[in-house]
């Protein structure tokens, strides 16, 4: 099994983000060394999806693990999510619970070793169960089944929602392990007033009404 860790990511200048980023490149690299690292960019106004499939353009794994420049799981639930991966088609999501760290706690977290872990539960602005986004693990054969992540998307949202939705519909139904997700702290790029969030949205109510509908998925995709 060859697993290629698939990363969207690209500086704005941004300082909190290209901290982050850096802290967790070296987590990756330390913690799972034998796993290639391909970092994927897009065109402005960034989006995620096509940057994770520019990584994948890069990539020769057969094991696809998507994570992106400000989440972490601990290495085994991404060890255990890979491992799904490979034995079973669909896609697989290292965390039940999505945990966005205060600004305070994502400063310590970057100075802090690798493989660093919380003894009690750290302080977050928000956290989210059942998030489909972050660190997820895939098989390349069923994220090319499904073209990768949908195209036609405009800077901030919902393409993990749709390549989600395309994956339960086309290949199998997604699998999630147990455990926390953590997100470093950075100034949010979401805006629900935006021309590019509701173009978005709209997709993504696309897709959500091709759910389990193969025929309308794959004329979407």
């Amino acid at each position: 099994m060859n697993v290629s860790i698939l990363v969207p990511f690209k500086s704005f200048g941004d300082n909190d983000r290209d901290l982050n980023w850096s802290w967790i490149r070296a987590r990756l690299e330390s913690l799972h060394p034998e796993w290639e690292l391909c970092v994927g960019e897009s065109e402005q106004p960034f989006n995620r999806g096509a940057a994770i499939n520019h990584a994948a353009s890069q990539a020769s794994g057969d094991i696809f693990y998507i994570s992106d420049a400000d989440c972490f799981v601990y290495p085994e639930q991404a060890e255990v999510a890979v491992r799904w991966a490979s034995e079973a088609p669909g896609a697989v999501v290292a965390a039940t619970r999505w945990v966005a760290l205060e600004r305070t706690i994502t400063w310590q977290v970057r100075t802090s070793a690798h493989d660093f872990r919380f003894t009690s539960e750290p302080p977050a602005w928000c956290d989210v169960v059942g998030t489909v986004s972050g660190c997820v693990a895939v098989s390349r054969e069923s994220f090319e089944k499904v073209g990768g992540y949908p195209p036609g998307f405009d800077g901030w949202g919902f393409e993990d929602n749709c390549f989600w939705y395309a994956l339960e519909t086309l290949v199998a139904q997604g699998r999630r392990l147990e455990g926390d997700m953590w997100h470093l702290w950075h100034l949010s790029a979401r805006d629900p007033e935006s021309p590019q969030f509701k173009h978005n949205e709209r997709l993504n109510e696309l897709f959500g009404n091709a759910y389990g509908k193969p025929d309308e998925m794959r004329r979407l995709i």
